[in-house]
């Protein structure tokens, strides 16, 4: 029982319009990229409010299913969105809707720079699942003081988060 695989793509900013950033055309351009290959496989979107990242009247993951269905995916290949506000987040309030479907594969879309914190938290929230990574290539065009203040963001959140203390500060919520 179950279906093939869930595409999950993680959230990323949008503007107070719903333009989606370079960050997320990136990372939904992977997706399609991937749907290409596993076209029986089915989207999980991520991505609810947040300061940093959306602050308009719906759901990050709502317009990236727009942009994902004028690019000719039909509403069919999408499953509920987990909305979440980070990273951590986004595989918690994925995780119910994982169990859900019950997928042979997950693939896991995020961000070139984003990919070590991703598959930390991933590997552990969803251990005993079929996983797999795409990094979304981002870095190659952004300036050297946003390549560095990205990899020290992330060289720091990991750091943060691999004592597991984490994960029971987000289990308790």
């Amino acid at each position: 029982m179950g279906i093939d695989g869930l595409i999950i793509v993680l959230g990323s900013p949008n503007d107070d319009q719903g333009n989606l950033s370079r960050m997320a055309l990136a990372r939904a351009k992977a997706a399609l990229s991937s749907f290409k290959k596993h076209p029986s496989y089915k989207f999980l979107l991520t991505g609810g409010y947040g300061k940093g990242f959306n602050k308009t009247n719906k759901p990050h993951a709502f317009y990236l299913k727009k942009y994902l269905q004028s690019q000719g995916i039909s509403e069919a290949s999408f499953v509920e969105f987990a909305e979440s506000s980070y990273t951590a987040d986004d595989a918690f309030k994925a995780l119910p809707i994982v169990k859900k479907y019950q997928p042979k594969e997950l693939l896991i879309i995020s961000s070139d720079f984003h990919m070590e914190r991703v598959k930390y938290i991933f590997d552990k929230v969803f251990f005993g699942y079929s996983l797999s990574y795409l990094a979304a290539a981002y870095l190659d065009n952004s300036s050297a003081s946003e390549v560095k203040r990205l990899i020290e963001h992330e060289k720091k959140t990991l750091e943060d988060l691999q004592d597991d203390k984490w994960l029971l500060n987000i289990a308790n919520d």
